[in-house]
């Protein structure tokens, strides 16, 4: 991380570690879960049928979903799984695979 000495937009950044910048260390909430959104059959002829994206659900229930085919991929996130199978579910040719580790 890195932040500037002072106001003056001309000077060099000053070069901090992570450490230096917080006042606890950060922790990997063991509560976040990885997964795949598997296409059975593609109802919109967009994706394509396999895995169509990846994401994690966090410990508060939020969603990252990052789509991996396409041209134009994205990331997206939503406020839970539910939302996600709501929308992308596609009445079950859709569907949301854990990581079960």
């Amino acid at each position: 991380m890195w932040g500037r000495g002072g106001n003056a937009r001309d000077e060099e950044p000053v070069w901090r570690s992570a450490s230096e910048n917080m006042t606890t260390e950060p922790a990997i909430d063991p509560a976040a879960k990885q997964f795949v959104l598997y296409r059975k059959v593609d109802v919109t002829g967009v994706s394509g049928p396999g895995v169509v994206a990846e994401g994690i659900e966090f410990s508060d229930g939020r969603v990252a979903l990052r789509w991996c085919v396409g041209g134009h991929r994205s990331t997206v996130t939503w406020d839970s799984i539910d939302a996600v199978r709501e929308i992308h579910g596609h009445d079950g040719n859709t569907e949301i695979v854990w990581n079960p580790s």
